[in-house]
């Protein structure tokens, strides 16, 4: 999942195209079972196209008196361009010499393992005497370990220190209590053999194994530069699209001036932003208040709530701006337009019917995902973009 940072209402959207592949259309979700889906007159259940939404469109919204307009055809927006840092030269050669600690000729041989050292390893680990599964790295390549840094089991790289390249030990530990149900708490011997202790840096006598072109420590930083550049460039080239979006979304927001930004249409989105962000949470196997942590750092989970509203009020101020854009420059969709535009979809997911494509989901949501996508590609059509 990268992402556009206030596009939470086609993000919505995608979710409900997305899991129309797999969800039985015939059960109902809270969602729709408080909209209402049964039409008591007529005593027969209405379709998923036909349900009535509990919250007011964004086109009956009265949304020239919520929001002043900026200059919107004349926006422009500043791109922080591609870039490498000494530092990050610096990074990159540390990583390139801390790997040839199992390079004949460039690793260190002469001297036991320290603390801090990289070394090359291979190991065997066993529990009662057989091998276990992800505990054996016999592989030319070896393995590339700083003692110290806690990679692995505890015990492990301490066992290591002493050693001398060449040599095997064996090395008892014992699986933390917290660890993957088939070992925690286990004891493992691990039969280690030392490789080699990588350089602690670049000479230049080191250069032709990092590169057998090049002789000298400033042309391999140089390429080293060339090389980070290069790739910064091809992602910034990739997502130049999405930074232009965003940043003009931003724009619009920031230039904008709002008078009133409907309670109904935040929380409209804070439970769009809460229900796909778990969504993908239970994808990695994992509840929301564990994936704010992992993902976005929030170790509280009152703080990543905070975030999540304020996601959503932007999105509101964005929704309600984008609405004033579509009234004034015709960029809205018709009935005709939506129906063409759902039947077209249907007929690529090779689904049976709109209801199926939706999924629960209204035409009035994918009527707005429609029109936001019409007011970007206009305000792109202006936009000036400075690439700093």
């Amino acid at each position: 999942m990268k992402k556009k940072l206030l596009y939470f209402l086609a993000v919505a959207m995608t979710a409900v195209m997305l899991s129309a592949c797999g969800k039985d259309t015939s059960e109902k979700t809270e969602g729709s079972e408080a909209a209402g889906t049964e039409n008591a007159d007529a005593g027969e259940e209405k379709t998923d196209t036909d349900v009535q939404t509990d919250w007011t469109a964004l086109k009956d919204m009265d949304v020239e008196n919520r929001v002043t307009l900026n200059e919107y055809t004349s926006m422009a927006v500043t791109l922080q361009g591609p870039s490498v840092s000494e530092e990050e030269v610096d990074a990159y050669i540390a990583s390139a010499v801390g790997a040839l600690g199992g390079k004949e000729g460039a690793a260190i041989m002469d001297r036991a393992v320290e603390k801090g050292d990289t070394v090359n390893i291979n190991y065997v680990g066993t529990v009662d005497g057989v091998a276990f599964e992800g505990g054996t790295d016999d592989s030319e390549a070896g393995t590339d370990l700083k003692i110290g840094a806690g990679g692995f089991v505890p015990g492990f790289e301490d066992g290591i220190i002493g050693v001398m390249p060449g040599e095997t030990v064996d090395v008892d530990v014992t699986f933390p209590e917290d660890y993957h149900e088939e070992l925690a708490g286990k004891d493992a011997v691990f039969a280690i053999t030392v490789n080699g202790i990588a350089p602690s840096e670049l000479t230049e006598e080191l250069v032709p194994f990092l590169n057998d072109e090049l002789t000298t420590i400033e042309e391999y930083r140089k390429f080293v530069y060339d090389s980070l550049m290069e790739n910064k460039q091809a992602e910034f080239d990739y997502y130049y699209d999405n930074q232009v979006e965003d940043a003009m979304i931003s724009t619009l927001i920031a230039e904008c001036t709002y008078t009133d930004v409907p309670e109904e249409l935040v929380e409209r989105y804070y439970t769009n932003i809460v229900n796909n962000l778990t969504t993908t949470a239970n994808m990695y196997g994992v509840d929301l208040e564990t994936y704010g942590s992992v993902v976005y750092g929030m170790t509280e989970y009152a703080d990543f709530e905070e975030m999540m509203k304020s996601w959503a009020e932007q999105s509101a101020k964005q929704a309600i701006a984008f609405q004033a854009i579509a009234n004034k420059e015709d960029l809205n969709i018709n009935d005709e337009k939506l129906d063409e535009e759902l039947e077209s979809s249907v007929a690529s997911y090779g689904l049976a019917s709109v209801d199926e494509f939706l999924n629960g989901g209204s035409k009035e949501e994918y009527r707005e995902y429609l029109m936001f996508e019409n007011v970007i590609n206009f305000l792109k059509e202006s936009v000036q973009v400075t690439v700093e």
